[in-house]
């Protein structure tokens, strides 16, 4: 498959592209939906892509679920207007955020209050067992009472944090929604009964995934063209340059970007995106939904999706073309190491790799496995033309101006030294390693 989608206790296929759903326990995968959580979910992503070598998008349970009910449920007949909270209901609770049909990552507060649900005070309000064979007990209206007191307590906690326009129930709850949703009694947002069942998770894990997937690609040319604007690679900017930019966008000096002065300044970039797109770019720098974008916001949301390793593992031909991209204009040194999975020099020589990436942090240091999938196949076969591994690259711009072959660090040092320039990192550095001697031609001929 050319995707994978890991959303926990659901399963099954994450739709076209050759994506592919898979189910983790949450034993074994816990993804928390909050918004100060962005980074383990990113960890945990950039782990699964190196396992698998393949694109993966990490959603919670509640998220899939939450996707499908709104691109296939009540979501569709217009509660997508505002703001609309699935909320999952069973044994736990999840609940997913999405602001006029975008997901939104949970206030924190919203967090806070369901890890409340299973306090002892409601050990005796459990969702009630509808009978499923013959000789089973109805439940009590007493046992439905107690239910609905639980929900509406959580009900109105979200309320008050997000305000929401729209409640849709999904999970186990919403197959007895008729049983208790009418005695809701404090609840003033309208609440909806989800209509997928458990087909929302399997559709909306392949529709969360798109959508997630084509933010990213976005996410990569509004990086890109920020990157060219400021004359550097788009990992190499700043706080300080980024704050400028910041600056920049904002036109009225308020220190808040509204949706049209995004859109201005996507526009200013040479950056093609749909209005839907932009929305969804918006909501996803406006991580703590506050209805505009602060600065620290912004800065958080570059640094997220830039990511923080000095070596960036690289795993499709779509990647590697992004990397050219952003370096191309800025005059940023690009070295890229190719090896194979089982090659025993390529293993000896990442440390050194990562620390000639933190020595020189002025360039930019990928790392790709040739035997991964197709991708790096046709990219280190038929377009670097690899020989034998580990081979590097080294790119100006877009443009090759050297390789070699062979884990000897001496060599690649004083490449490094000979090409970084006057005020980039590491220029002037002492030789730390020793080059190996040319052997000599009797040597050569023996």
């Amino acid at each position: 498959p050319d995707g994978l989608v890991a959303a926990p206790s659901h399963a099954g296929a994450a739709g076209g592209g050759k994506r592919l759903g898979a189910s983790m326990a949450s034993q074994v995968a816990e993804v928390n939906t909050e918004a100060n959580a962005r980074e383990s979910r990113l960890q945990m992503e950039s782990y699964l892509k190196d396992a698998v070598g393949r694109d993966v998008v990490v959603m919670a349970g509640a998220e899939a679920t939450g996707y499908g009910e709104m691109a296939f449920g009540p979501g569709q007949t217009g509660a997508d207007k505002g703001i609309t909270v699935c909320v999952t209901l069973g044994l736990g609770i999840g609940v997913s955020l999405f602001d006029e049909g975008v997901l939104a990552h949970n206030p924190t507060d919203i967090e806070q209050q369901l890890n409340t649900w299973s306090r002892e005070r409601w050990d005796d309000a459990p969702l009630p067992r509808l009978p499923m064979l013959d000789g089973e007990v109805e439940p009590t209206e007493e046992e439905w009472e107690r239910w609905a007191v639980r929900v509406d307590h959580y009900l109105q906690r979200i309320e008050a944090v997000c305000r929401p326009d729209t409640f849709i129930i999904c999970g186990r709850g919403s197959v007895s929604f008729d049983r208790w949703a009418h005695k809701l009694t404090n609840v003033k947002t309208p609440v909806y009964r989800a209509q997928q069942g458990i087909n929302a998770a399997v559709q909306g894990a392949a529709r969360g995934a798109s959508e997630v997937l084509t933010l990213r690609q976005d996410t990569a040319r509004v990086r890109a063209a920020i990157g060219h604007s400021q004359g550097l690679s788009p990992q190499k900017l700043t706080e300080v340059q980024l704050s400028a930019v910041f600056d920049e966008f904002d036109s009225d000096k308020s220190g808040e970007l509204t949706m049209d002065e995004l859109t201005n300044a996507v526009q200013k970039l040479g950056v093609r995106m749909s209005p839907t797109e932009l929305r969804e770019l918006y909501v996803e720098m406006d991580y703590e939904l506050t209805g505009t974008i602060l600065k620290r916001e912004f800065i958080a949301w570059w640094n997220d999706s830039i990511g923080k390793s000095s070596v960036e593992v690289i795993h499709t031909m779509a990647e590697y073309e992004q990397v050219l991209d952003d370096a191309d204009g800025t005059d940023q040194m690009s070295v890229i190491m190719v090896g194979v999975t089982y090659c025993k020099p390529c293993k000896a020589f990442t440390k050194k790799y990562q620390d000639f990436a933190e020595r020189f942090s002025g360039a930019r240091f990928i790392k790709v496995f040739g035997n991964e999938n197709k991708d790096m196949t046709v990219l280190c076969r038929d377009m670097l033309k690899v020989k034998s591994t580990p081979t590097f690259y080294f790119f100006r711009n877009k443009d090759q101006v050297h390789m070699h072959t062979g884990a000897n660090a001496g060599k690649f040092e004083r490449f490094m030294l000979d090409n970084i320039r006057e005020g980039e990192p590491g220029y002037g550095s002492p030789l730390l390693f020793e080059e190996p001697e040319a052997k000599k031609p009797e040597e050569v001929a023996a």
